[in-house]
């Protein structure tokens, strides 16, 4: 694979992503925009913040282990059928969530319908692994296109005519669903034979092996949810509505962190093979610095310009919000940054410093969480996010050092 493949996948992969987020973010202003409250902006971010748990289930984390998985330990027909059973699962789990939990009718259809979305994300993502192992996330690329412009498009539509929000997210599932199953199923069988057969003993070892991996994504994942349940509990759902119409827009920035490192999971997985960790120290090195590029671009950005796009979207009513930008920002690019260093542990398959780091960052978000979120809200968020995801980098980097994976 030449540098310039090696971009050019880079560079698809990233647009693709950022649009598909991009699209995902919108639905907040579309939401603001139609209805003119944060009441449904709030059930909309309560449904993505409860979902990106159950989210985390279906793709099992499995996903840095297929593409990483050089000397193909398990088949893609063992990655698929394996995805096909955590999906099921993770939506059987998600519907008895919201039928216990106590939420409304209404609140408790948008977080299934939103759901099943997600669920379209993960099957599709096990397609996308096998892909990113032929370089080809240019379809990736192009998939993840299509689906945002199904997803904003529908949503809008819908939402537009009927004011229902659960109805205009079960129709944007539905059309995400059809274009996974037009585009993504139809041309990965054209570069590949696919095939779906359940073999029990290999289900079972991988999902083992996926254990830990799952636990951290679990884990990582409750940093932020912790905080968001808290603040729809303590201050109901349209205080969680201005503070997820504010940070859902931080999620461009993360997915621009997060999917310039999914192509080089296959990389990193080959120094390592050839037990190169010289040159995994540099691409660690070259990746922290532009993360750190990224973070001052856009926090200097969001400065400048931050609180006039908030209001340009959302209206006044969002003003007195907009300081909120700056640090739900900062926490994404963190995130960014541990799920590169998790990423580089999964790979050289330290699955215990990878649990424990998480482990310790979702206690800490507990805790902090309960102390500061009750009396100070949004300050209390950030600080506890913030706070969590440092301790998990702290203790990441100081695993990878002892390792030889970074430089000390």
């Amino acid at each position: 694979m030449n540098n310039k493949s090696v971009i050019s996948n880079i560079l698809w992969n990233t647009a693709g992503n950022i649009i598909y987020l991009g699209c995902q973010w919108l639905l907040s202003v579309v939401v603001v925009r139609i209805s003119g409250s944060y009441a449904d902006a709030g059930i909309l971010t309560l449904a993505i913040s409860v979902t990106n748990i159950f989210t985390t289930l279906a793709l099992f984390n499995v996903r840095n282990y297929q593409v990483s998985d050089i000397s193909e330990k398990y088949t893609q027909s063992d990655y698929i059928s394996h995805r096909i059973l955590t999906c099921i699962a993770a939506v059987a789990l998600c519907v008895t969530f919201a039928d216990v939990s106590g939420y409304s009718l209404g609140t408790a259809l948008s977080i299934i319908a939103y759901m099943l979305m997600r669920t379209v994300e993960a099957l599709a993502d096990v397609f996308h692994g096998i892909l990113q192992k032929q370089w080809r996330l240019d379809v990736v690329g192009k998939s993840c296109i299509f689906r945002g412009i199904a997803l904003i498009t529908g949503f809008t539509v819908v939402y537009k005519l009927s004011g229902r929000l659960p109805a205009a997210l079960f129709v944007m599932a539905a059309l995400t669903a059809a274009v996974f199953v037009s585009y993504d199923i139809r041309v990965t069988g054209k570069l590949t034979k696919l095939s779906c057969q359940f073999n029990r003993s290999s289900l079972i070892n991988l999902s083992k092996d996926c254990l830990p991996v799952l636990g951290y994504g679990l884990l990582i994942n409750s940093i932020a949810l912790v905080v968001r349940f808290c603040i729809e509990r303590y201050h109901g759902e349209e205080m969680l509505g201005y503070y997820g119409s504010v940070s859902t827009i931080a999620v461009i920035v993360q997915a621009a962190a997060n999917f310039i490192l999914v192509p080089l999971n296959g990389v990193i997985g080959e120094y390592y093979a050839q037990g190169n960790r010289r040159e995994i120290q540099k691409l660690a090195g070259k990746v922290i610095l532009l993360l750190g590029v990224v973070t001052g671009g856009t926090l200097a950005c969001a400065a400048v310009f931050g609180k006039f796009a908030l209001v340009l979207l959302f209206g006044k009513s969002i003003e007195p919000y907009t300081w909120l930008l700056i640090p739900t920002i900062l926490a994404s690019c963190l995130t960014g940054l541990a799920w590169f260093l998790g990423m580089i542990l999964i790979i050289i398959r330290k699955m215990k410093a990878l649990i424990i780091g998480a482990a310790v960052g979702a206690a800490v978000s507990i805790v902090l969480s309960a102390a500061l979120v009750p009396k100070f809200v949004f300050d209390g968020a950030n600080v506890t996010v913030i706070a969590a995801l440092c301790i998990s980098i702290v203790i990441y980097v100081i695993t990878l050092r002892n390792r030889g994976c970074m430089k000390g």
